[in-house]
């Protein structure tokens, strides 16, 4: 097996334990969006959730995450390392960016049904049961995110090779930071067909118009995701193979 695909793996283990809070706090405050109720800001939400309900409330939703976490993320990396050495394409960034589009595509493939049942837990509903109707709720407009945040962080991590890893861990967690809140309104999107248990239409145009500026709901705590997972997530890949 080619080590970026274990690497890849044994990364996205480490991220989670240091991103998973925020996750849950993200989706929580998109489904006070939904409802029309007001949520508190992130750390008086997670005080108040220690409080309450334990420590470990803040990893509502962890066990389908890590569960998946490593074939996610043996799909992220290594398909990126992958066809990063077996394109035949001379310019790199557009190289990088088709090696970022493929592997966001086959990590949405892989990644969707445990995303369902994650939001479910974090949505508090007892069934996870997991079918073939519901699966792949929110397929599309998860892949459009991942496929466009995949590209970016391809390019970031790969355009210039520094040897810095503190340098190349702050290019790669503003990159990821950044185009989380370009990706926004699509993660948007792919939560509110997820915590819709049933067959949910709802056009993109049609969201926009509905609501607005709130399809930036929870964007920051998602960019603050997205710099951890990135961060780390490449610092250690890229630790482990350098040897």
């Amino acid at each position: 097996m080619d080590k970026s695909l274990l690497y890849g793996g044994l990364s996205g283990v480490v991220e989670s334990c240091f991103s998973h809070p925020i996750d849950f706090y993200k989706v929580k405050y998109q489904e006070s969006v939904f409802n029309g109720q007001s949520r508190k800001h992130m750390i008086p939400f997670m005080i108040n959730q220690v409080k309450t309900n334990g420590f470990l409330s803040l990893y509502t939703g962890f066990v389908p995450k890590i569960v998946s976490i490593i074939p996610v993320r043996t799909t992220f990396w290594g398909v990126q390392d992958i066809c990063n050495k077996n394109l035949q394409i001379k310019d790199k960034m557009t190289k990088y960016t088709v090696s970022g589009l493929v592997a966001g595509f086959f990590q949405t493939v892989v990644e969707t049904p445990a995303e369902v049942a994650k939001i479910k837990l974090m949505n508090g509903q007892t069934s996870t049961v997991i079918t073939m109707k519901n699966a792949f709720n929110g397929f599309r407009w998860n892949a459009i995110r991942n496929s466009v945040f995949c590209s970016a962080v391809c390019l970031s991590n790969n355009y210039h090779q520094e040897d810095d890893k503190v340098l190349k861990f702050l290019v790669n967690a503003s990159s990821a930071f950044m185009i989380s809140i370009a990706t926004q309104p699509f993660d948007f999107m792919k939560t509110k067909y997820q915590i819709n248990d049933h067959t949910y239409k709802l056009s993109f145009f049609d969201a926009v118009r509905w609501y607005k500026l709130k399809m930036f709901s929870g964007t920051f705590s998602r960019a603050y995701t997205g710099a951890i997972n990135m961060g780390v997530g490449a610092l250690v890949f890229n630790y482990l193979m350098s040897y």
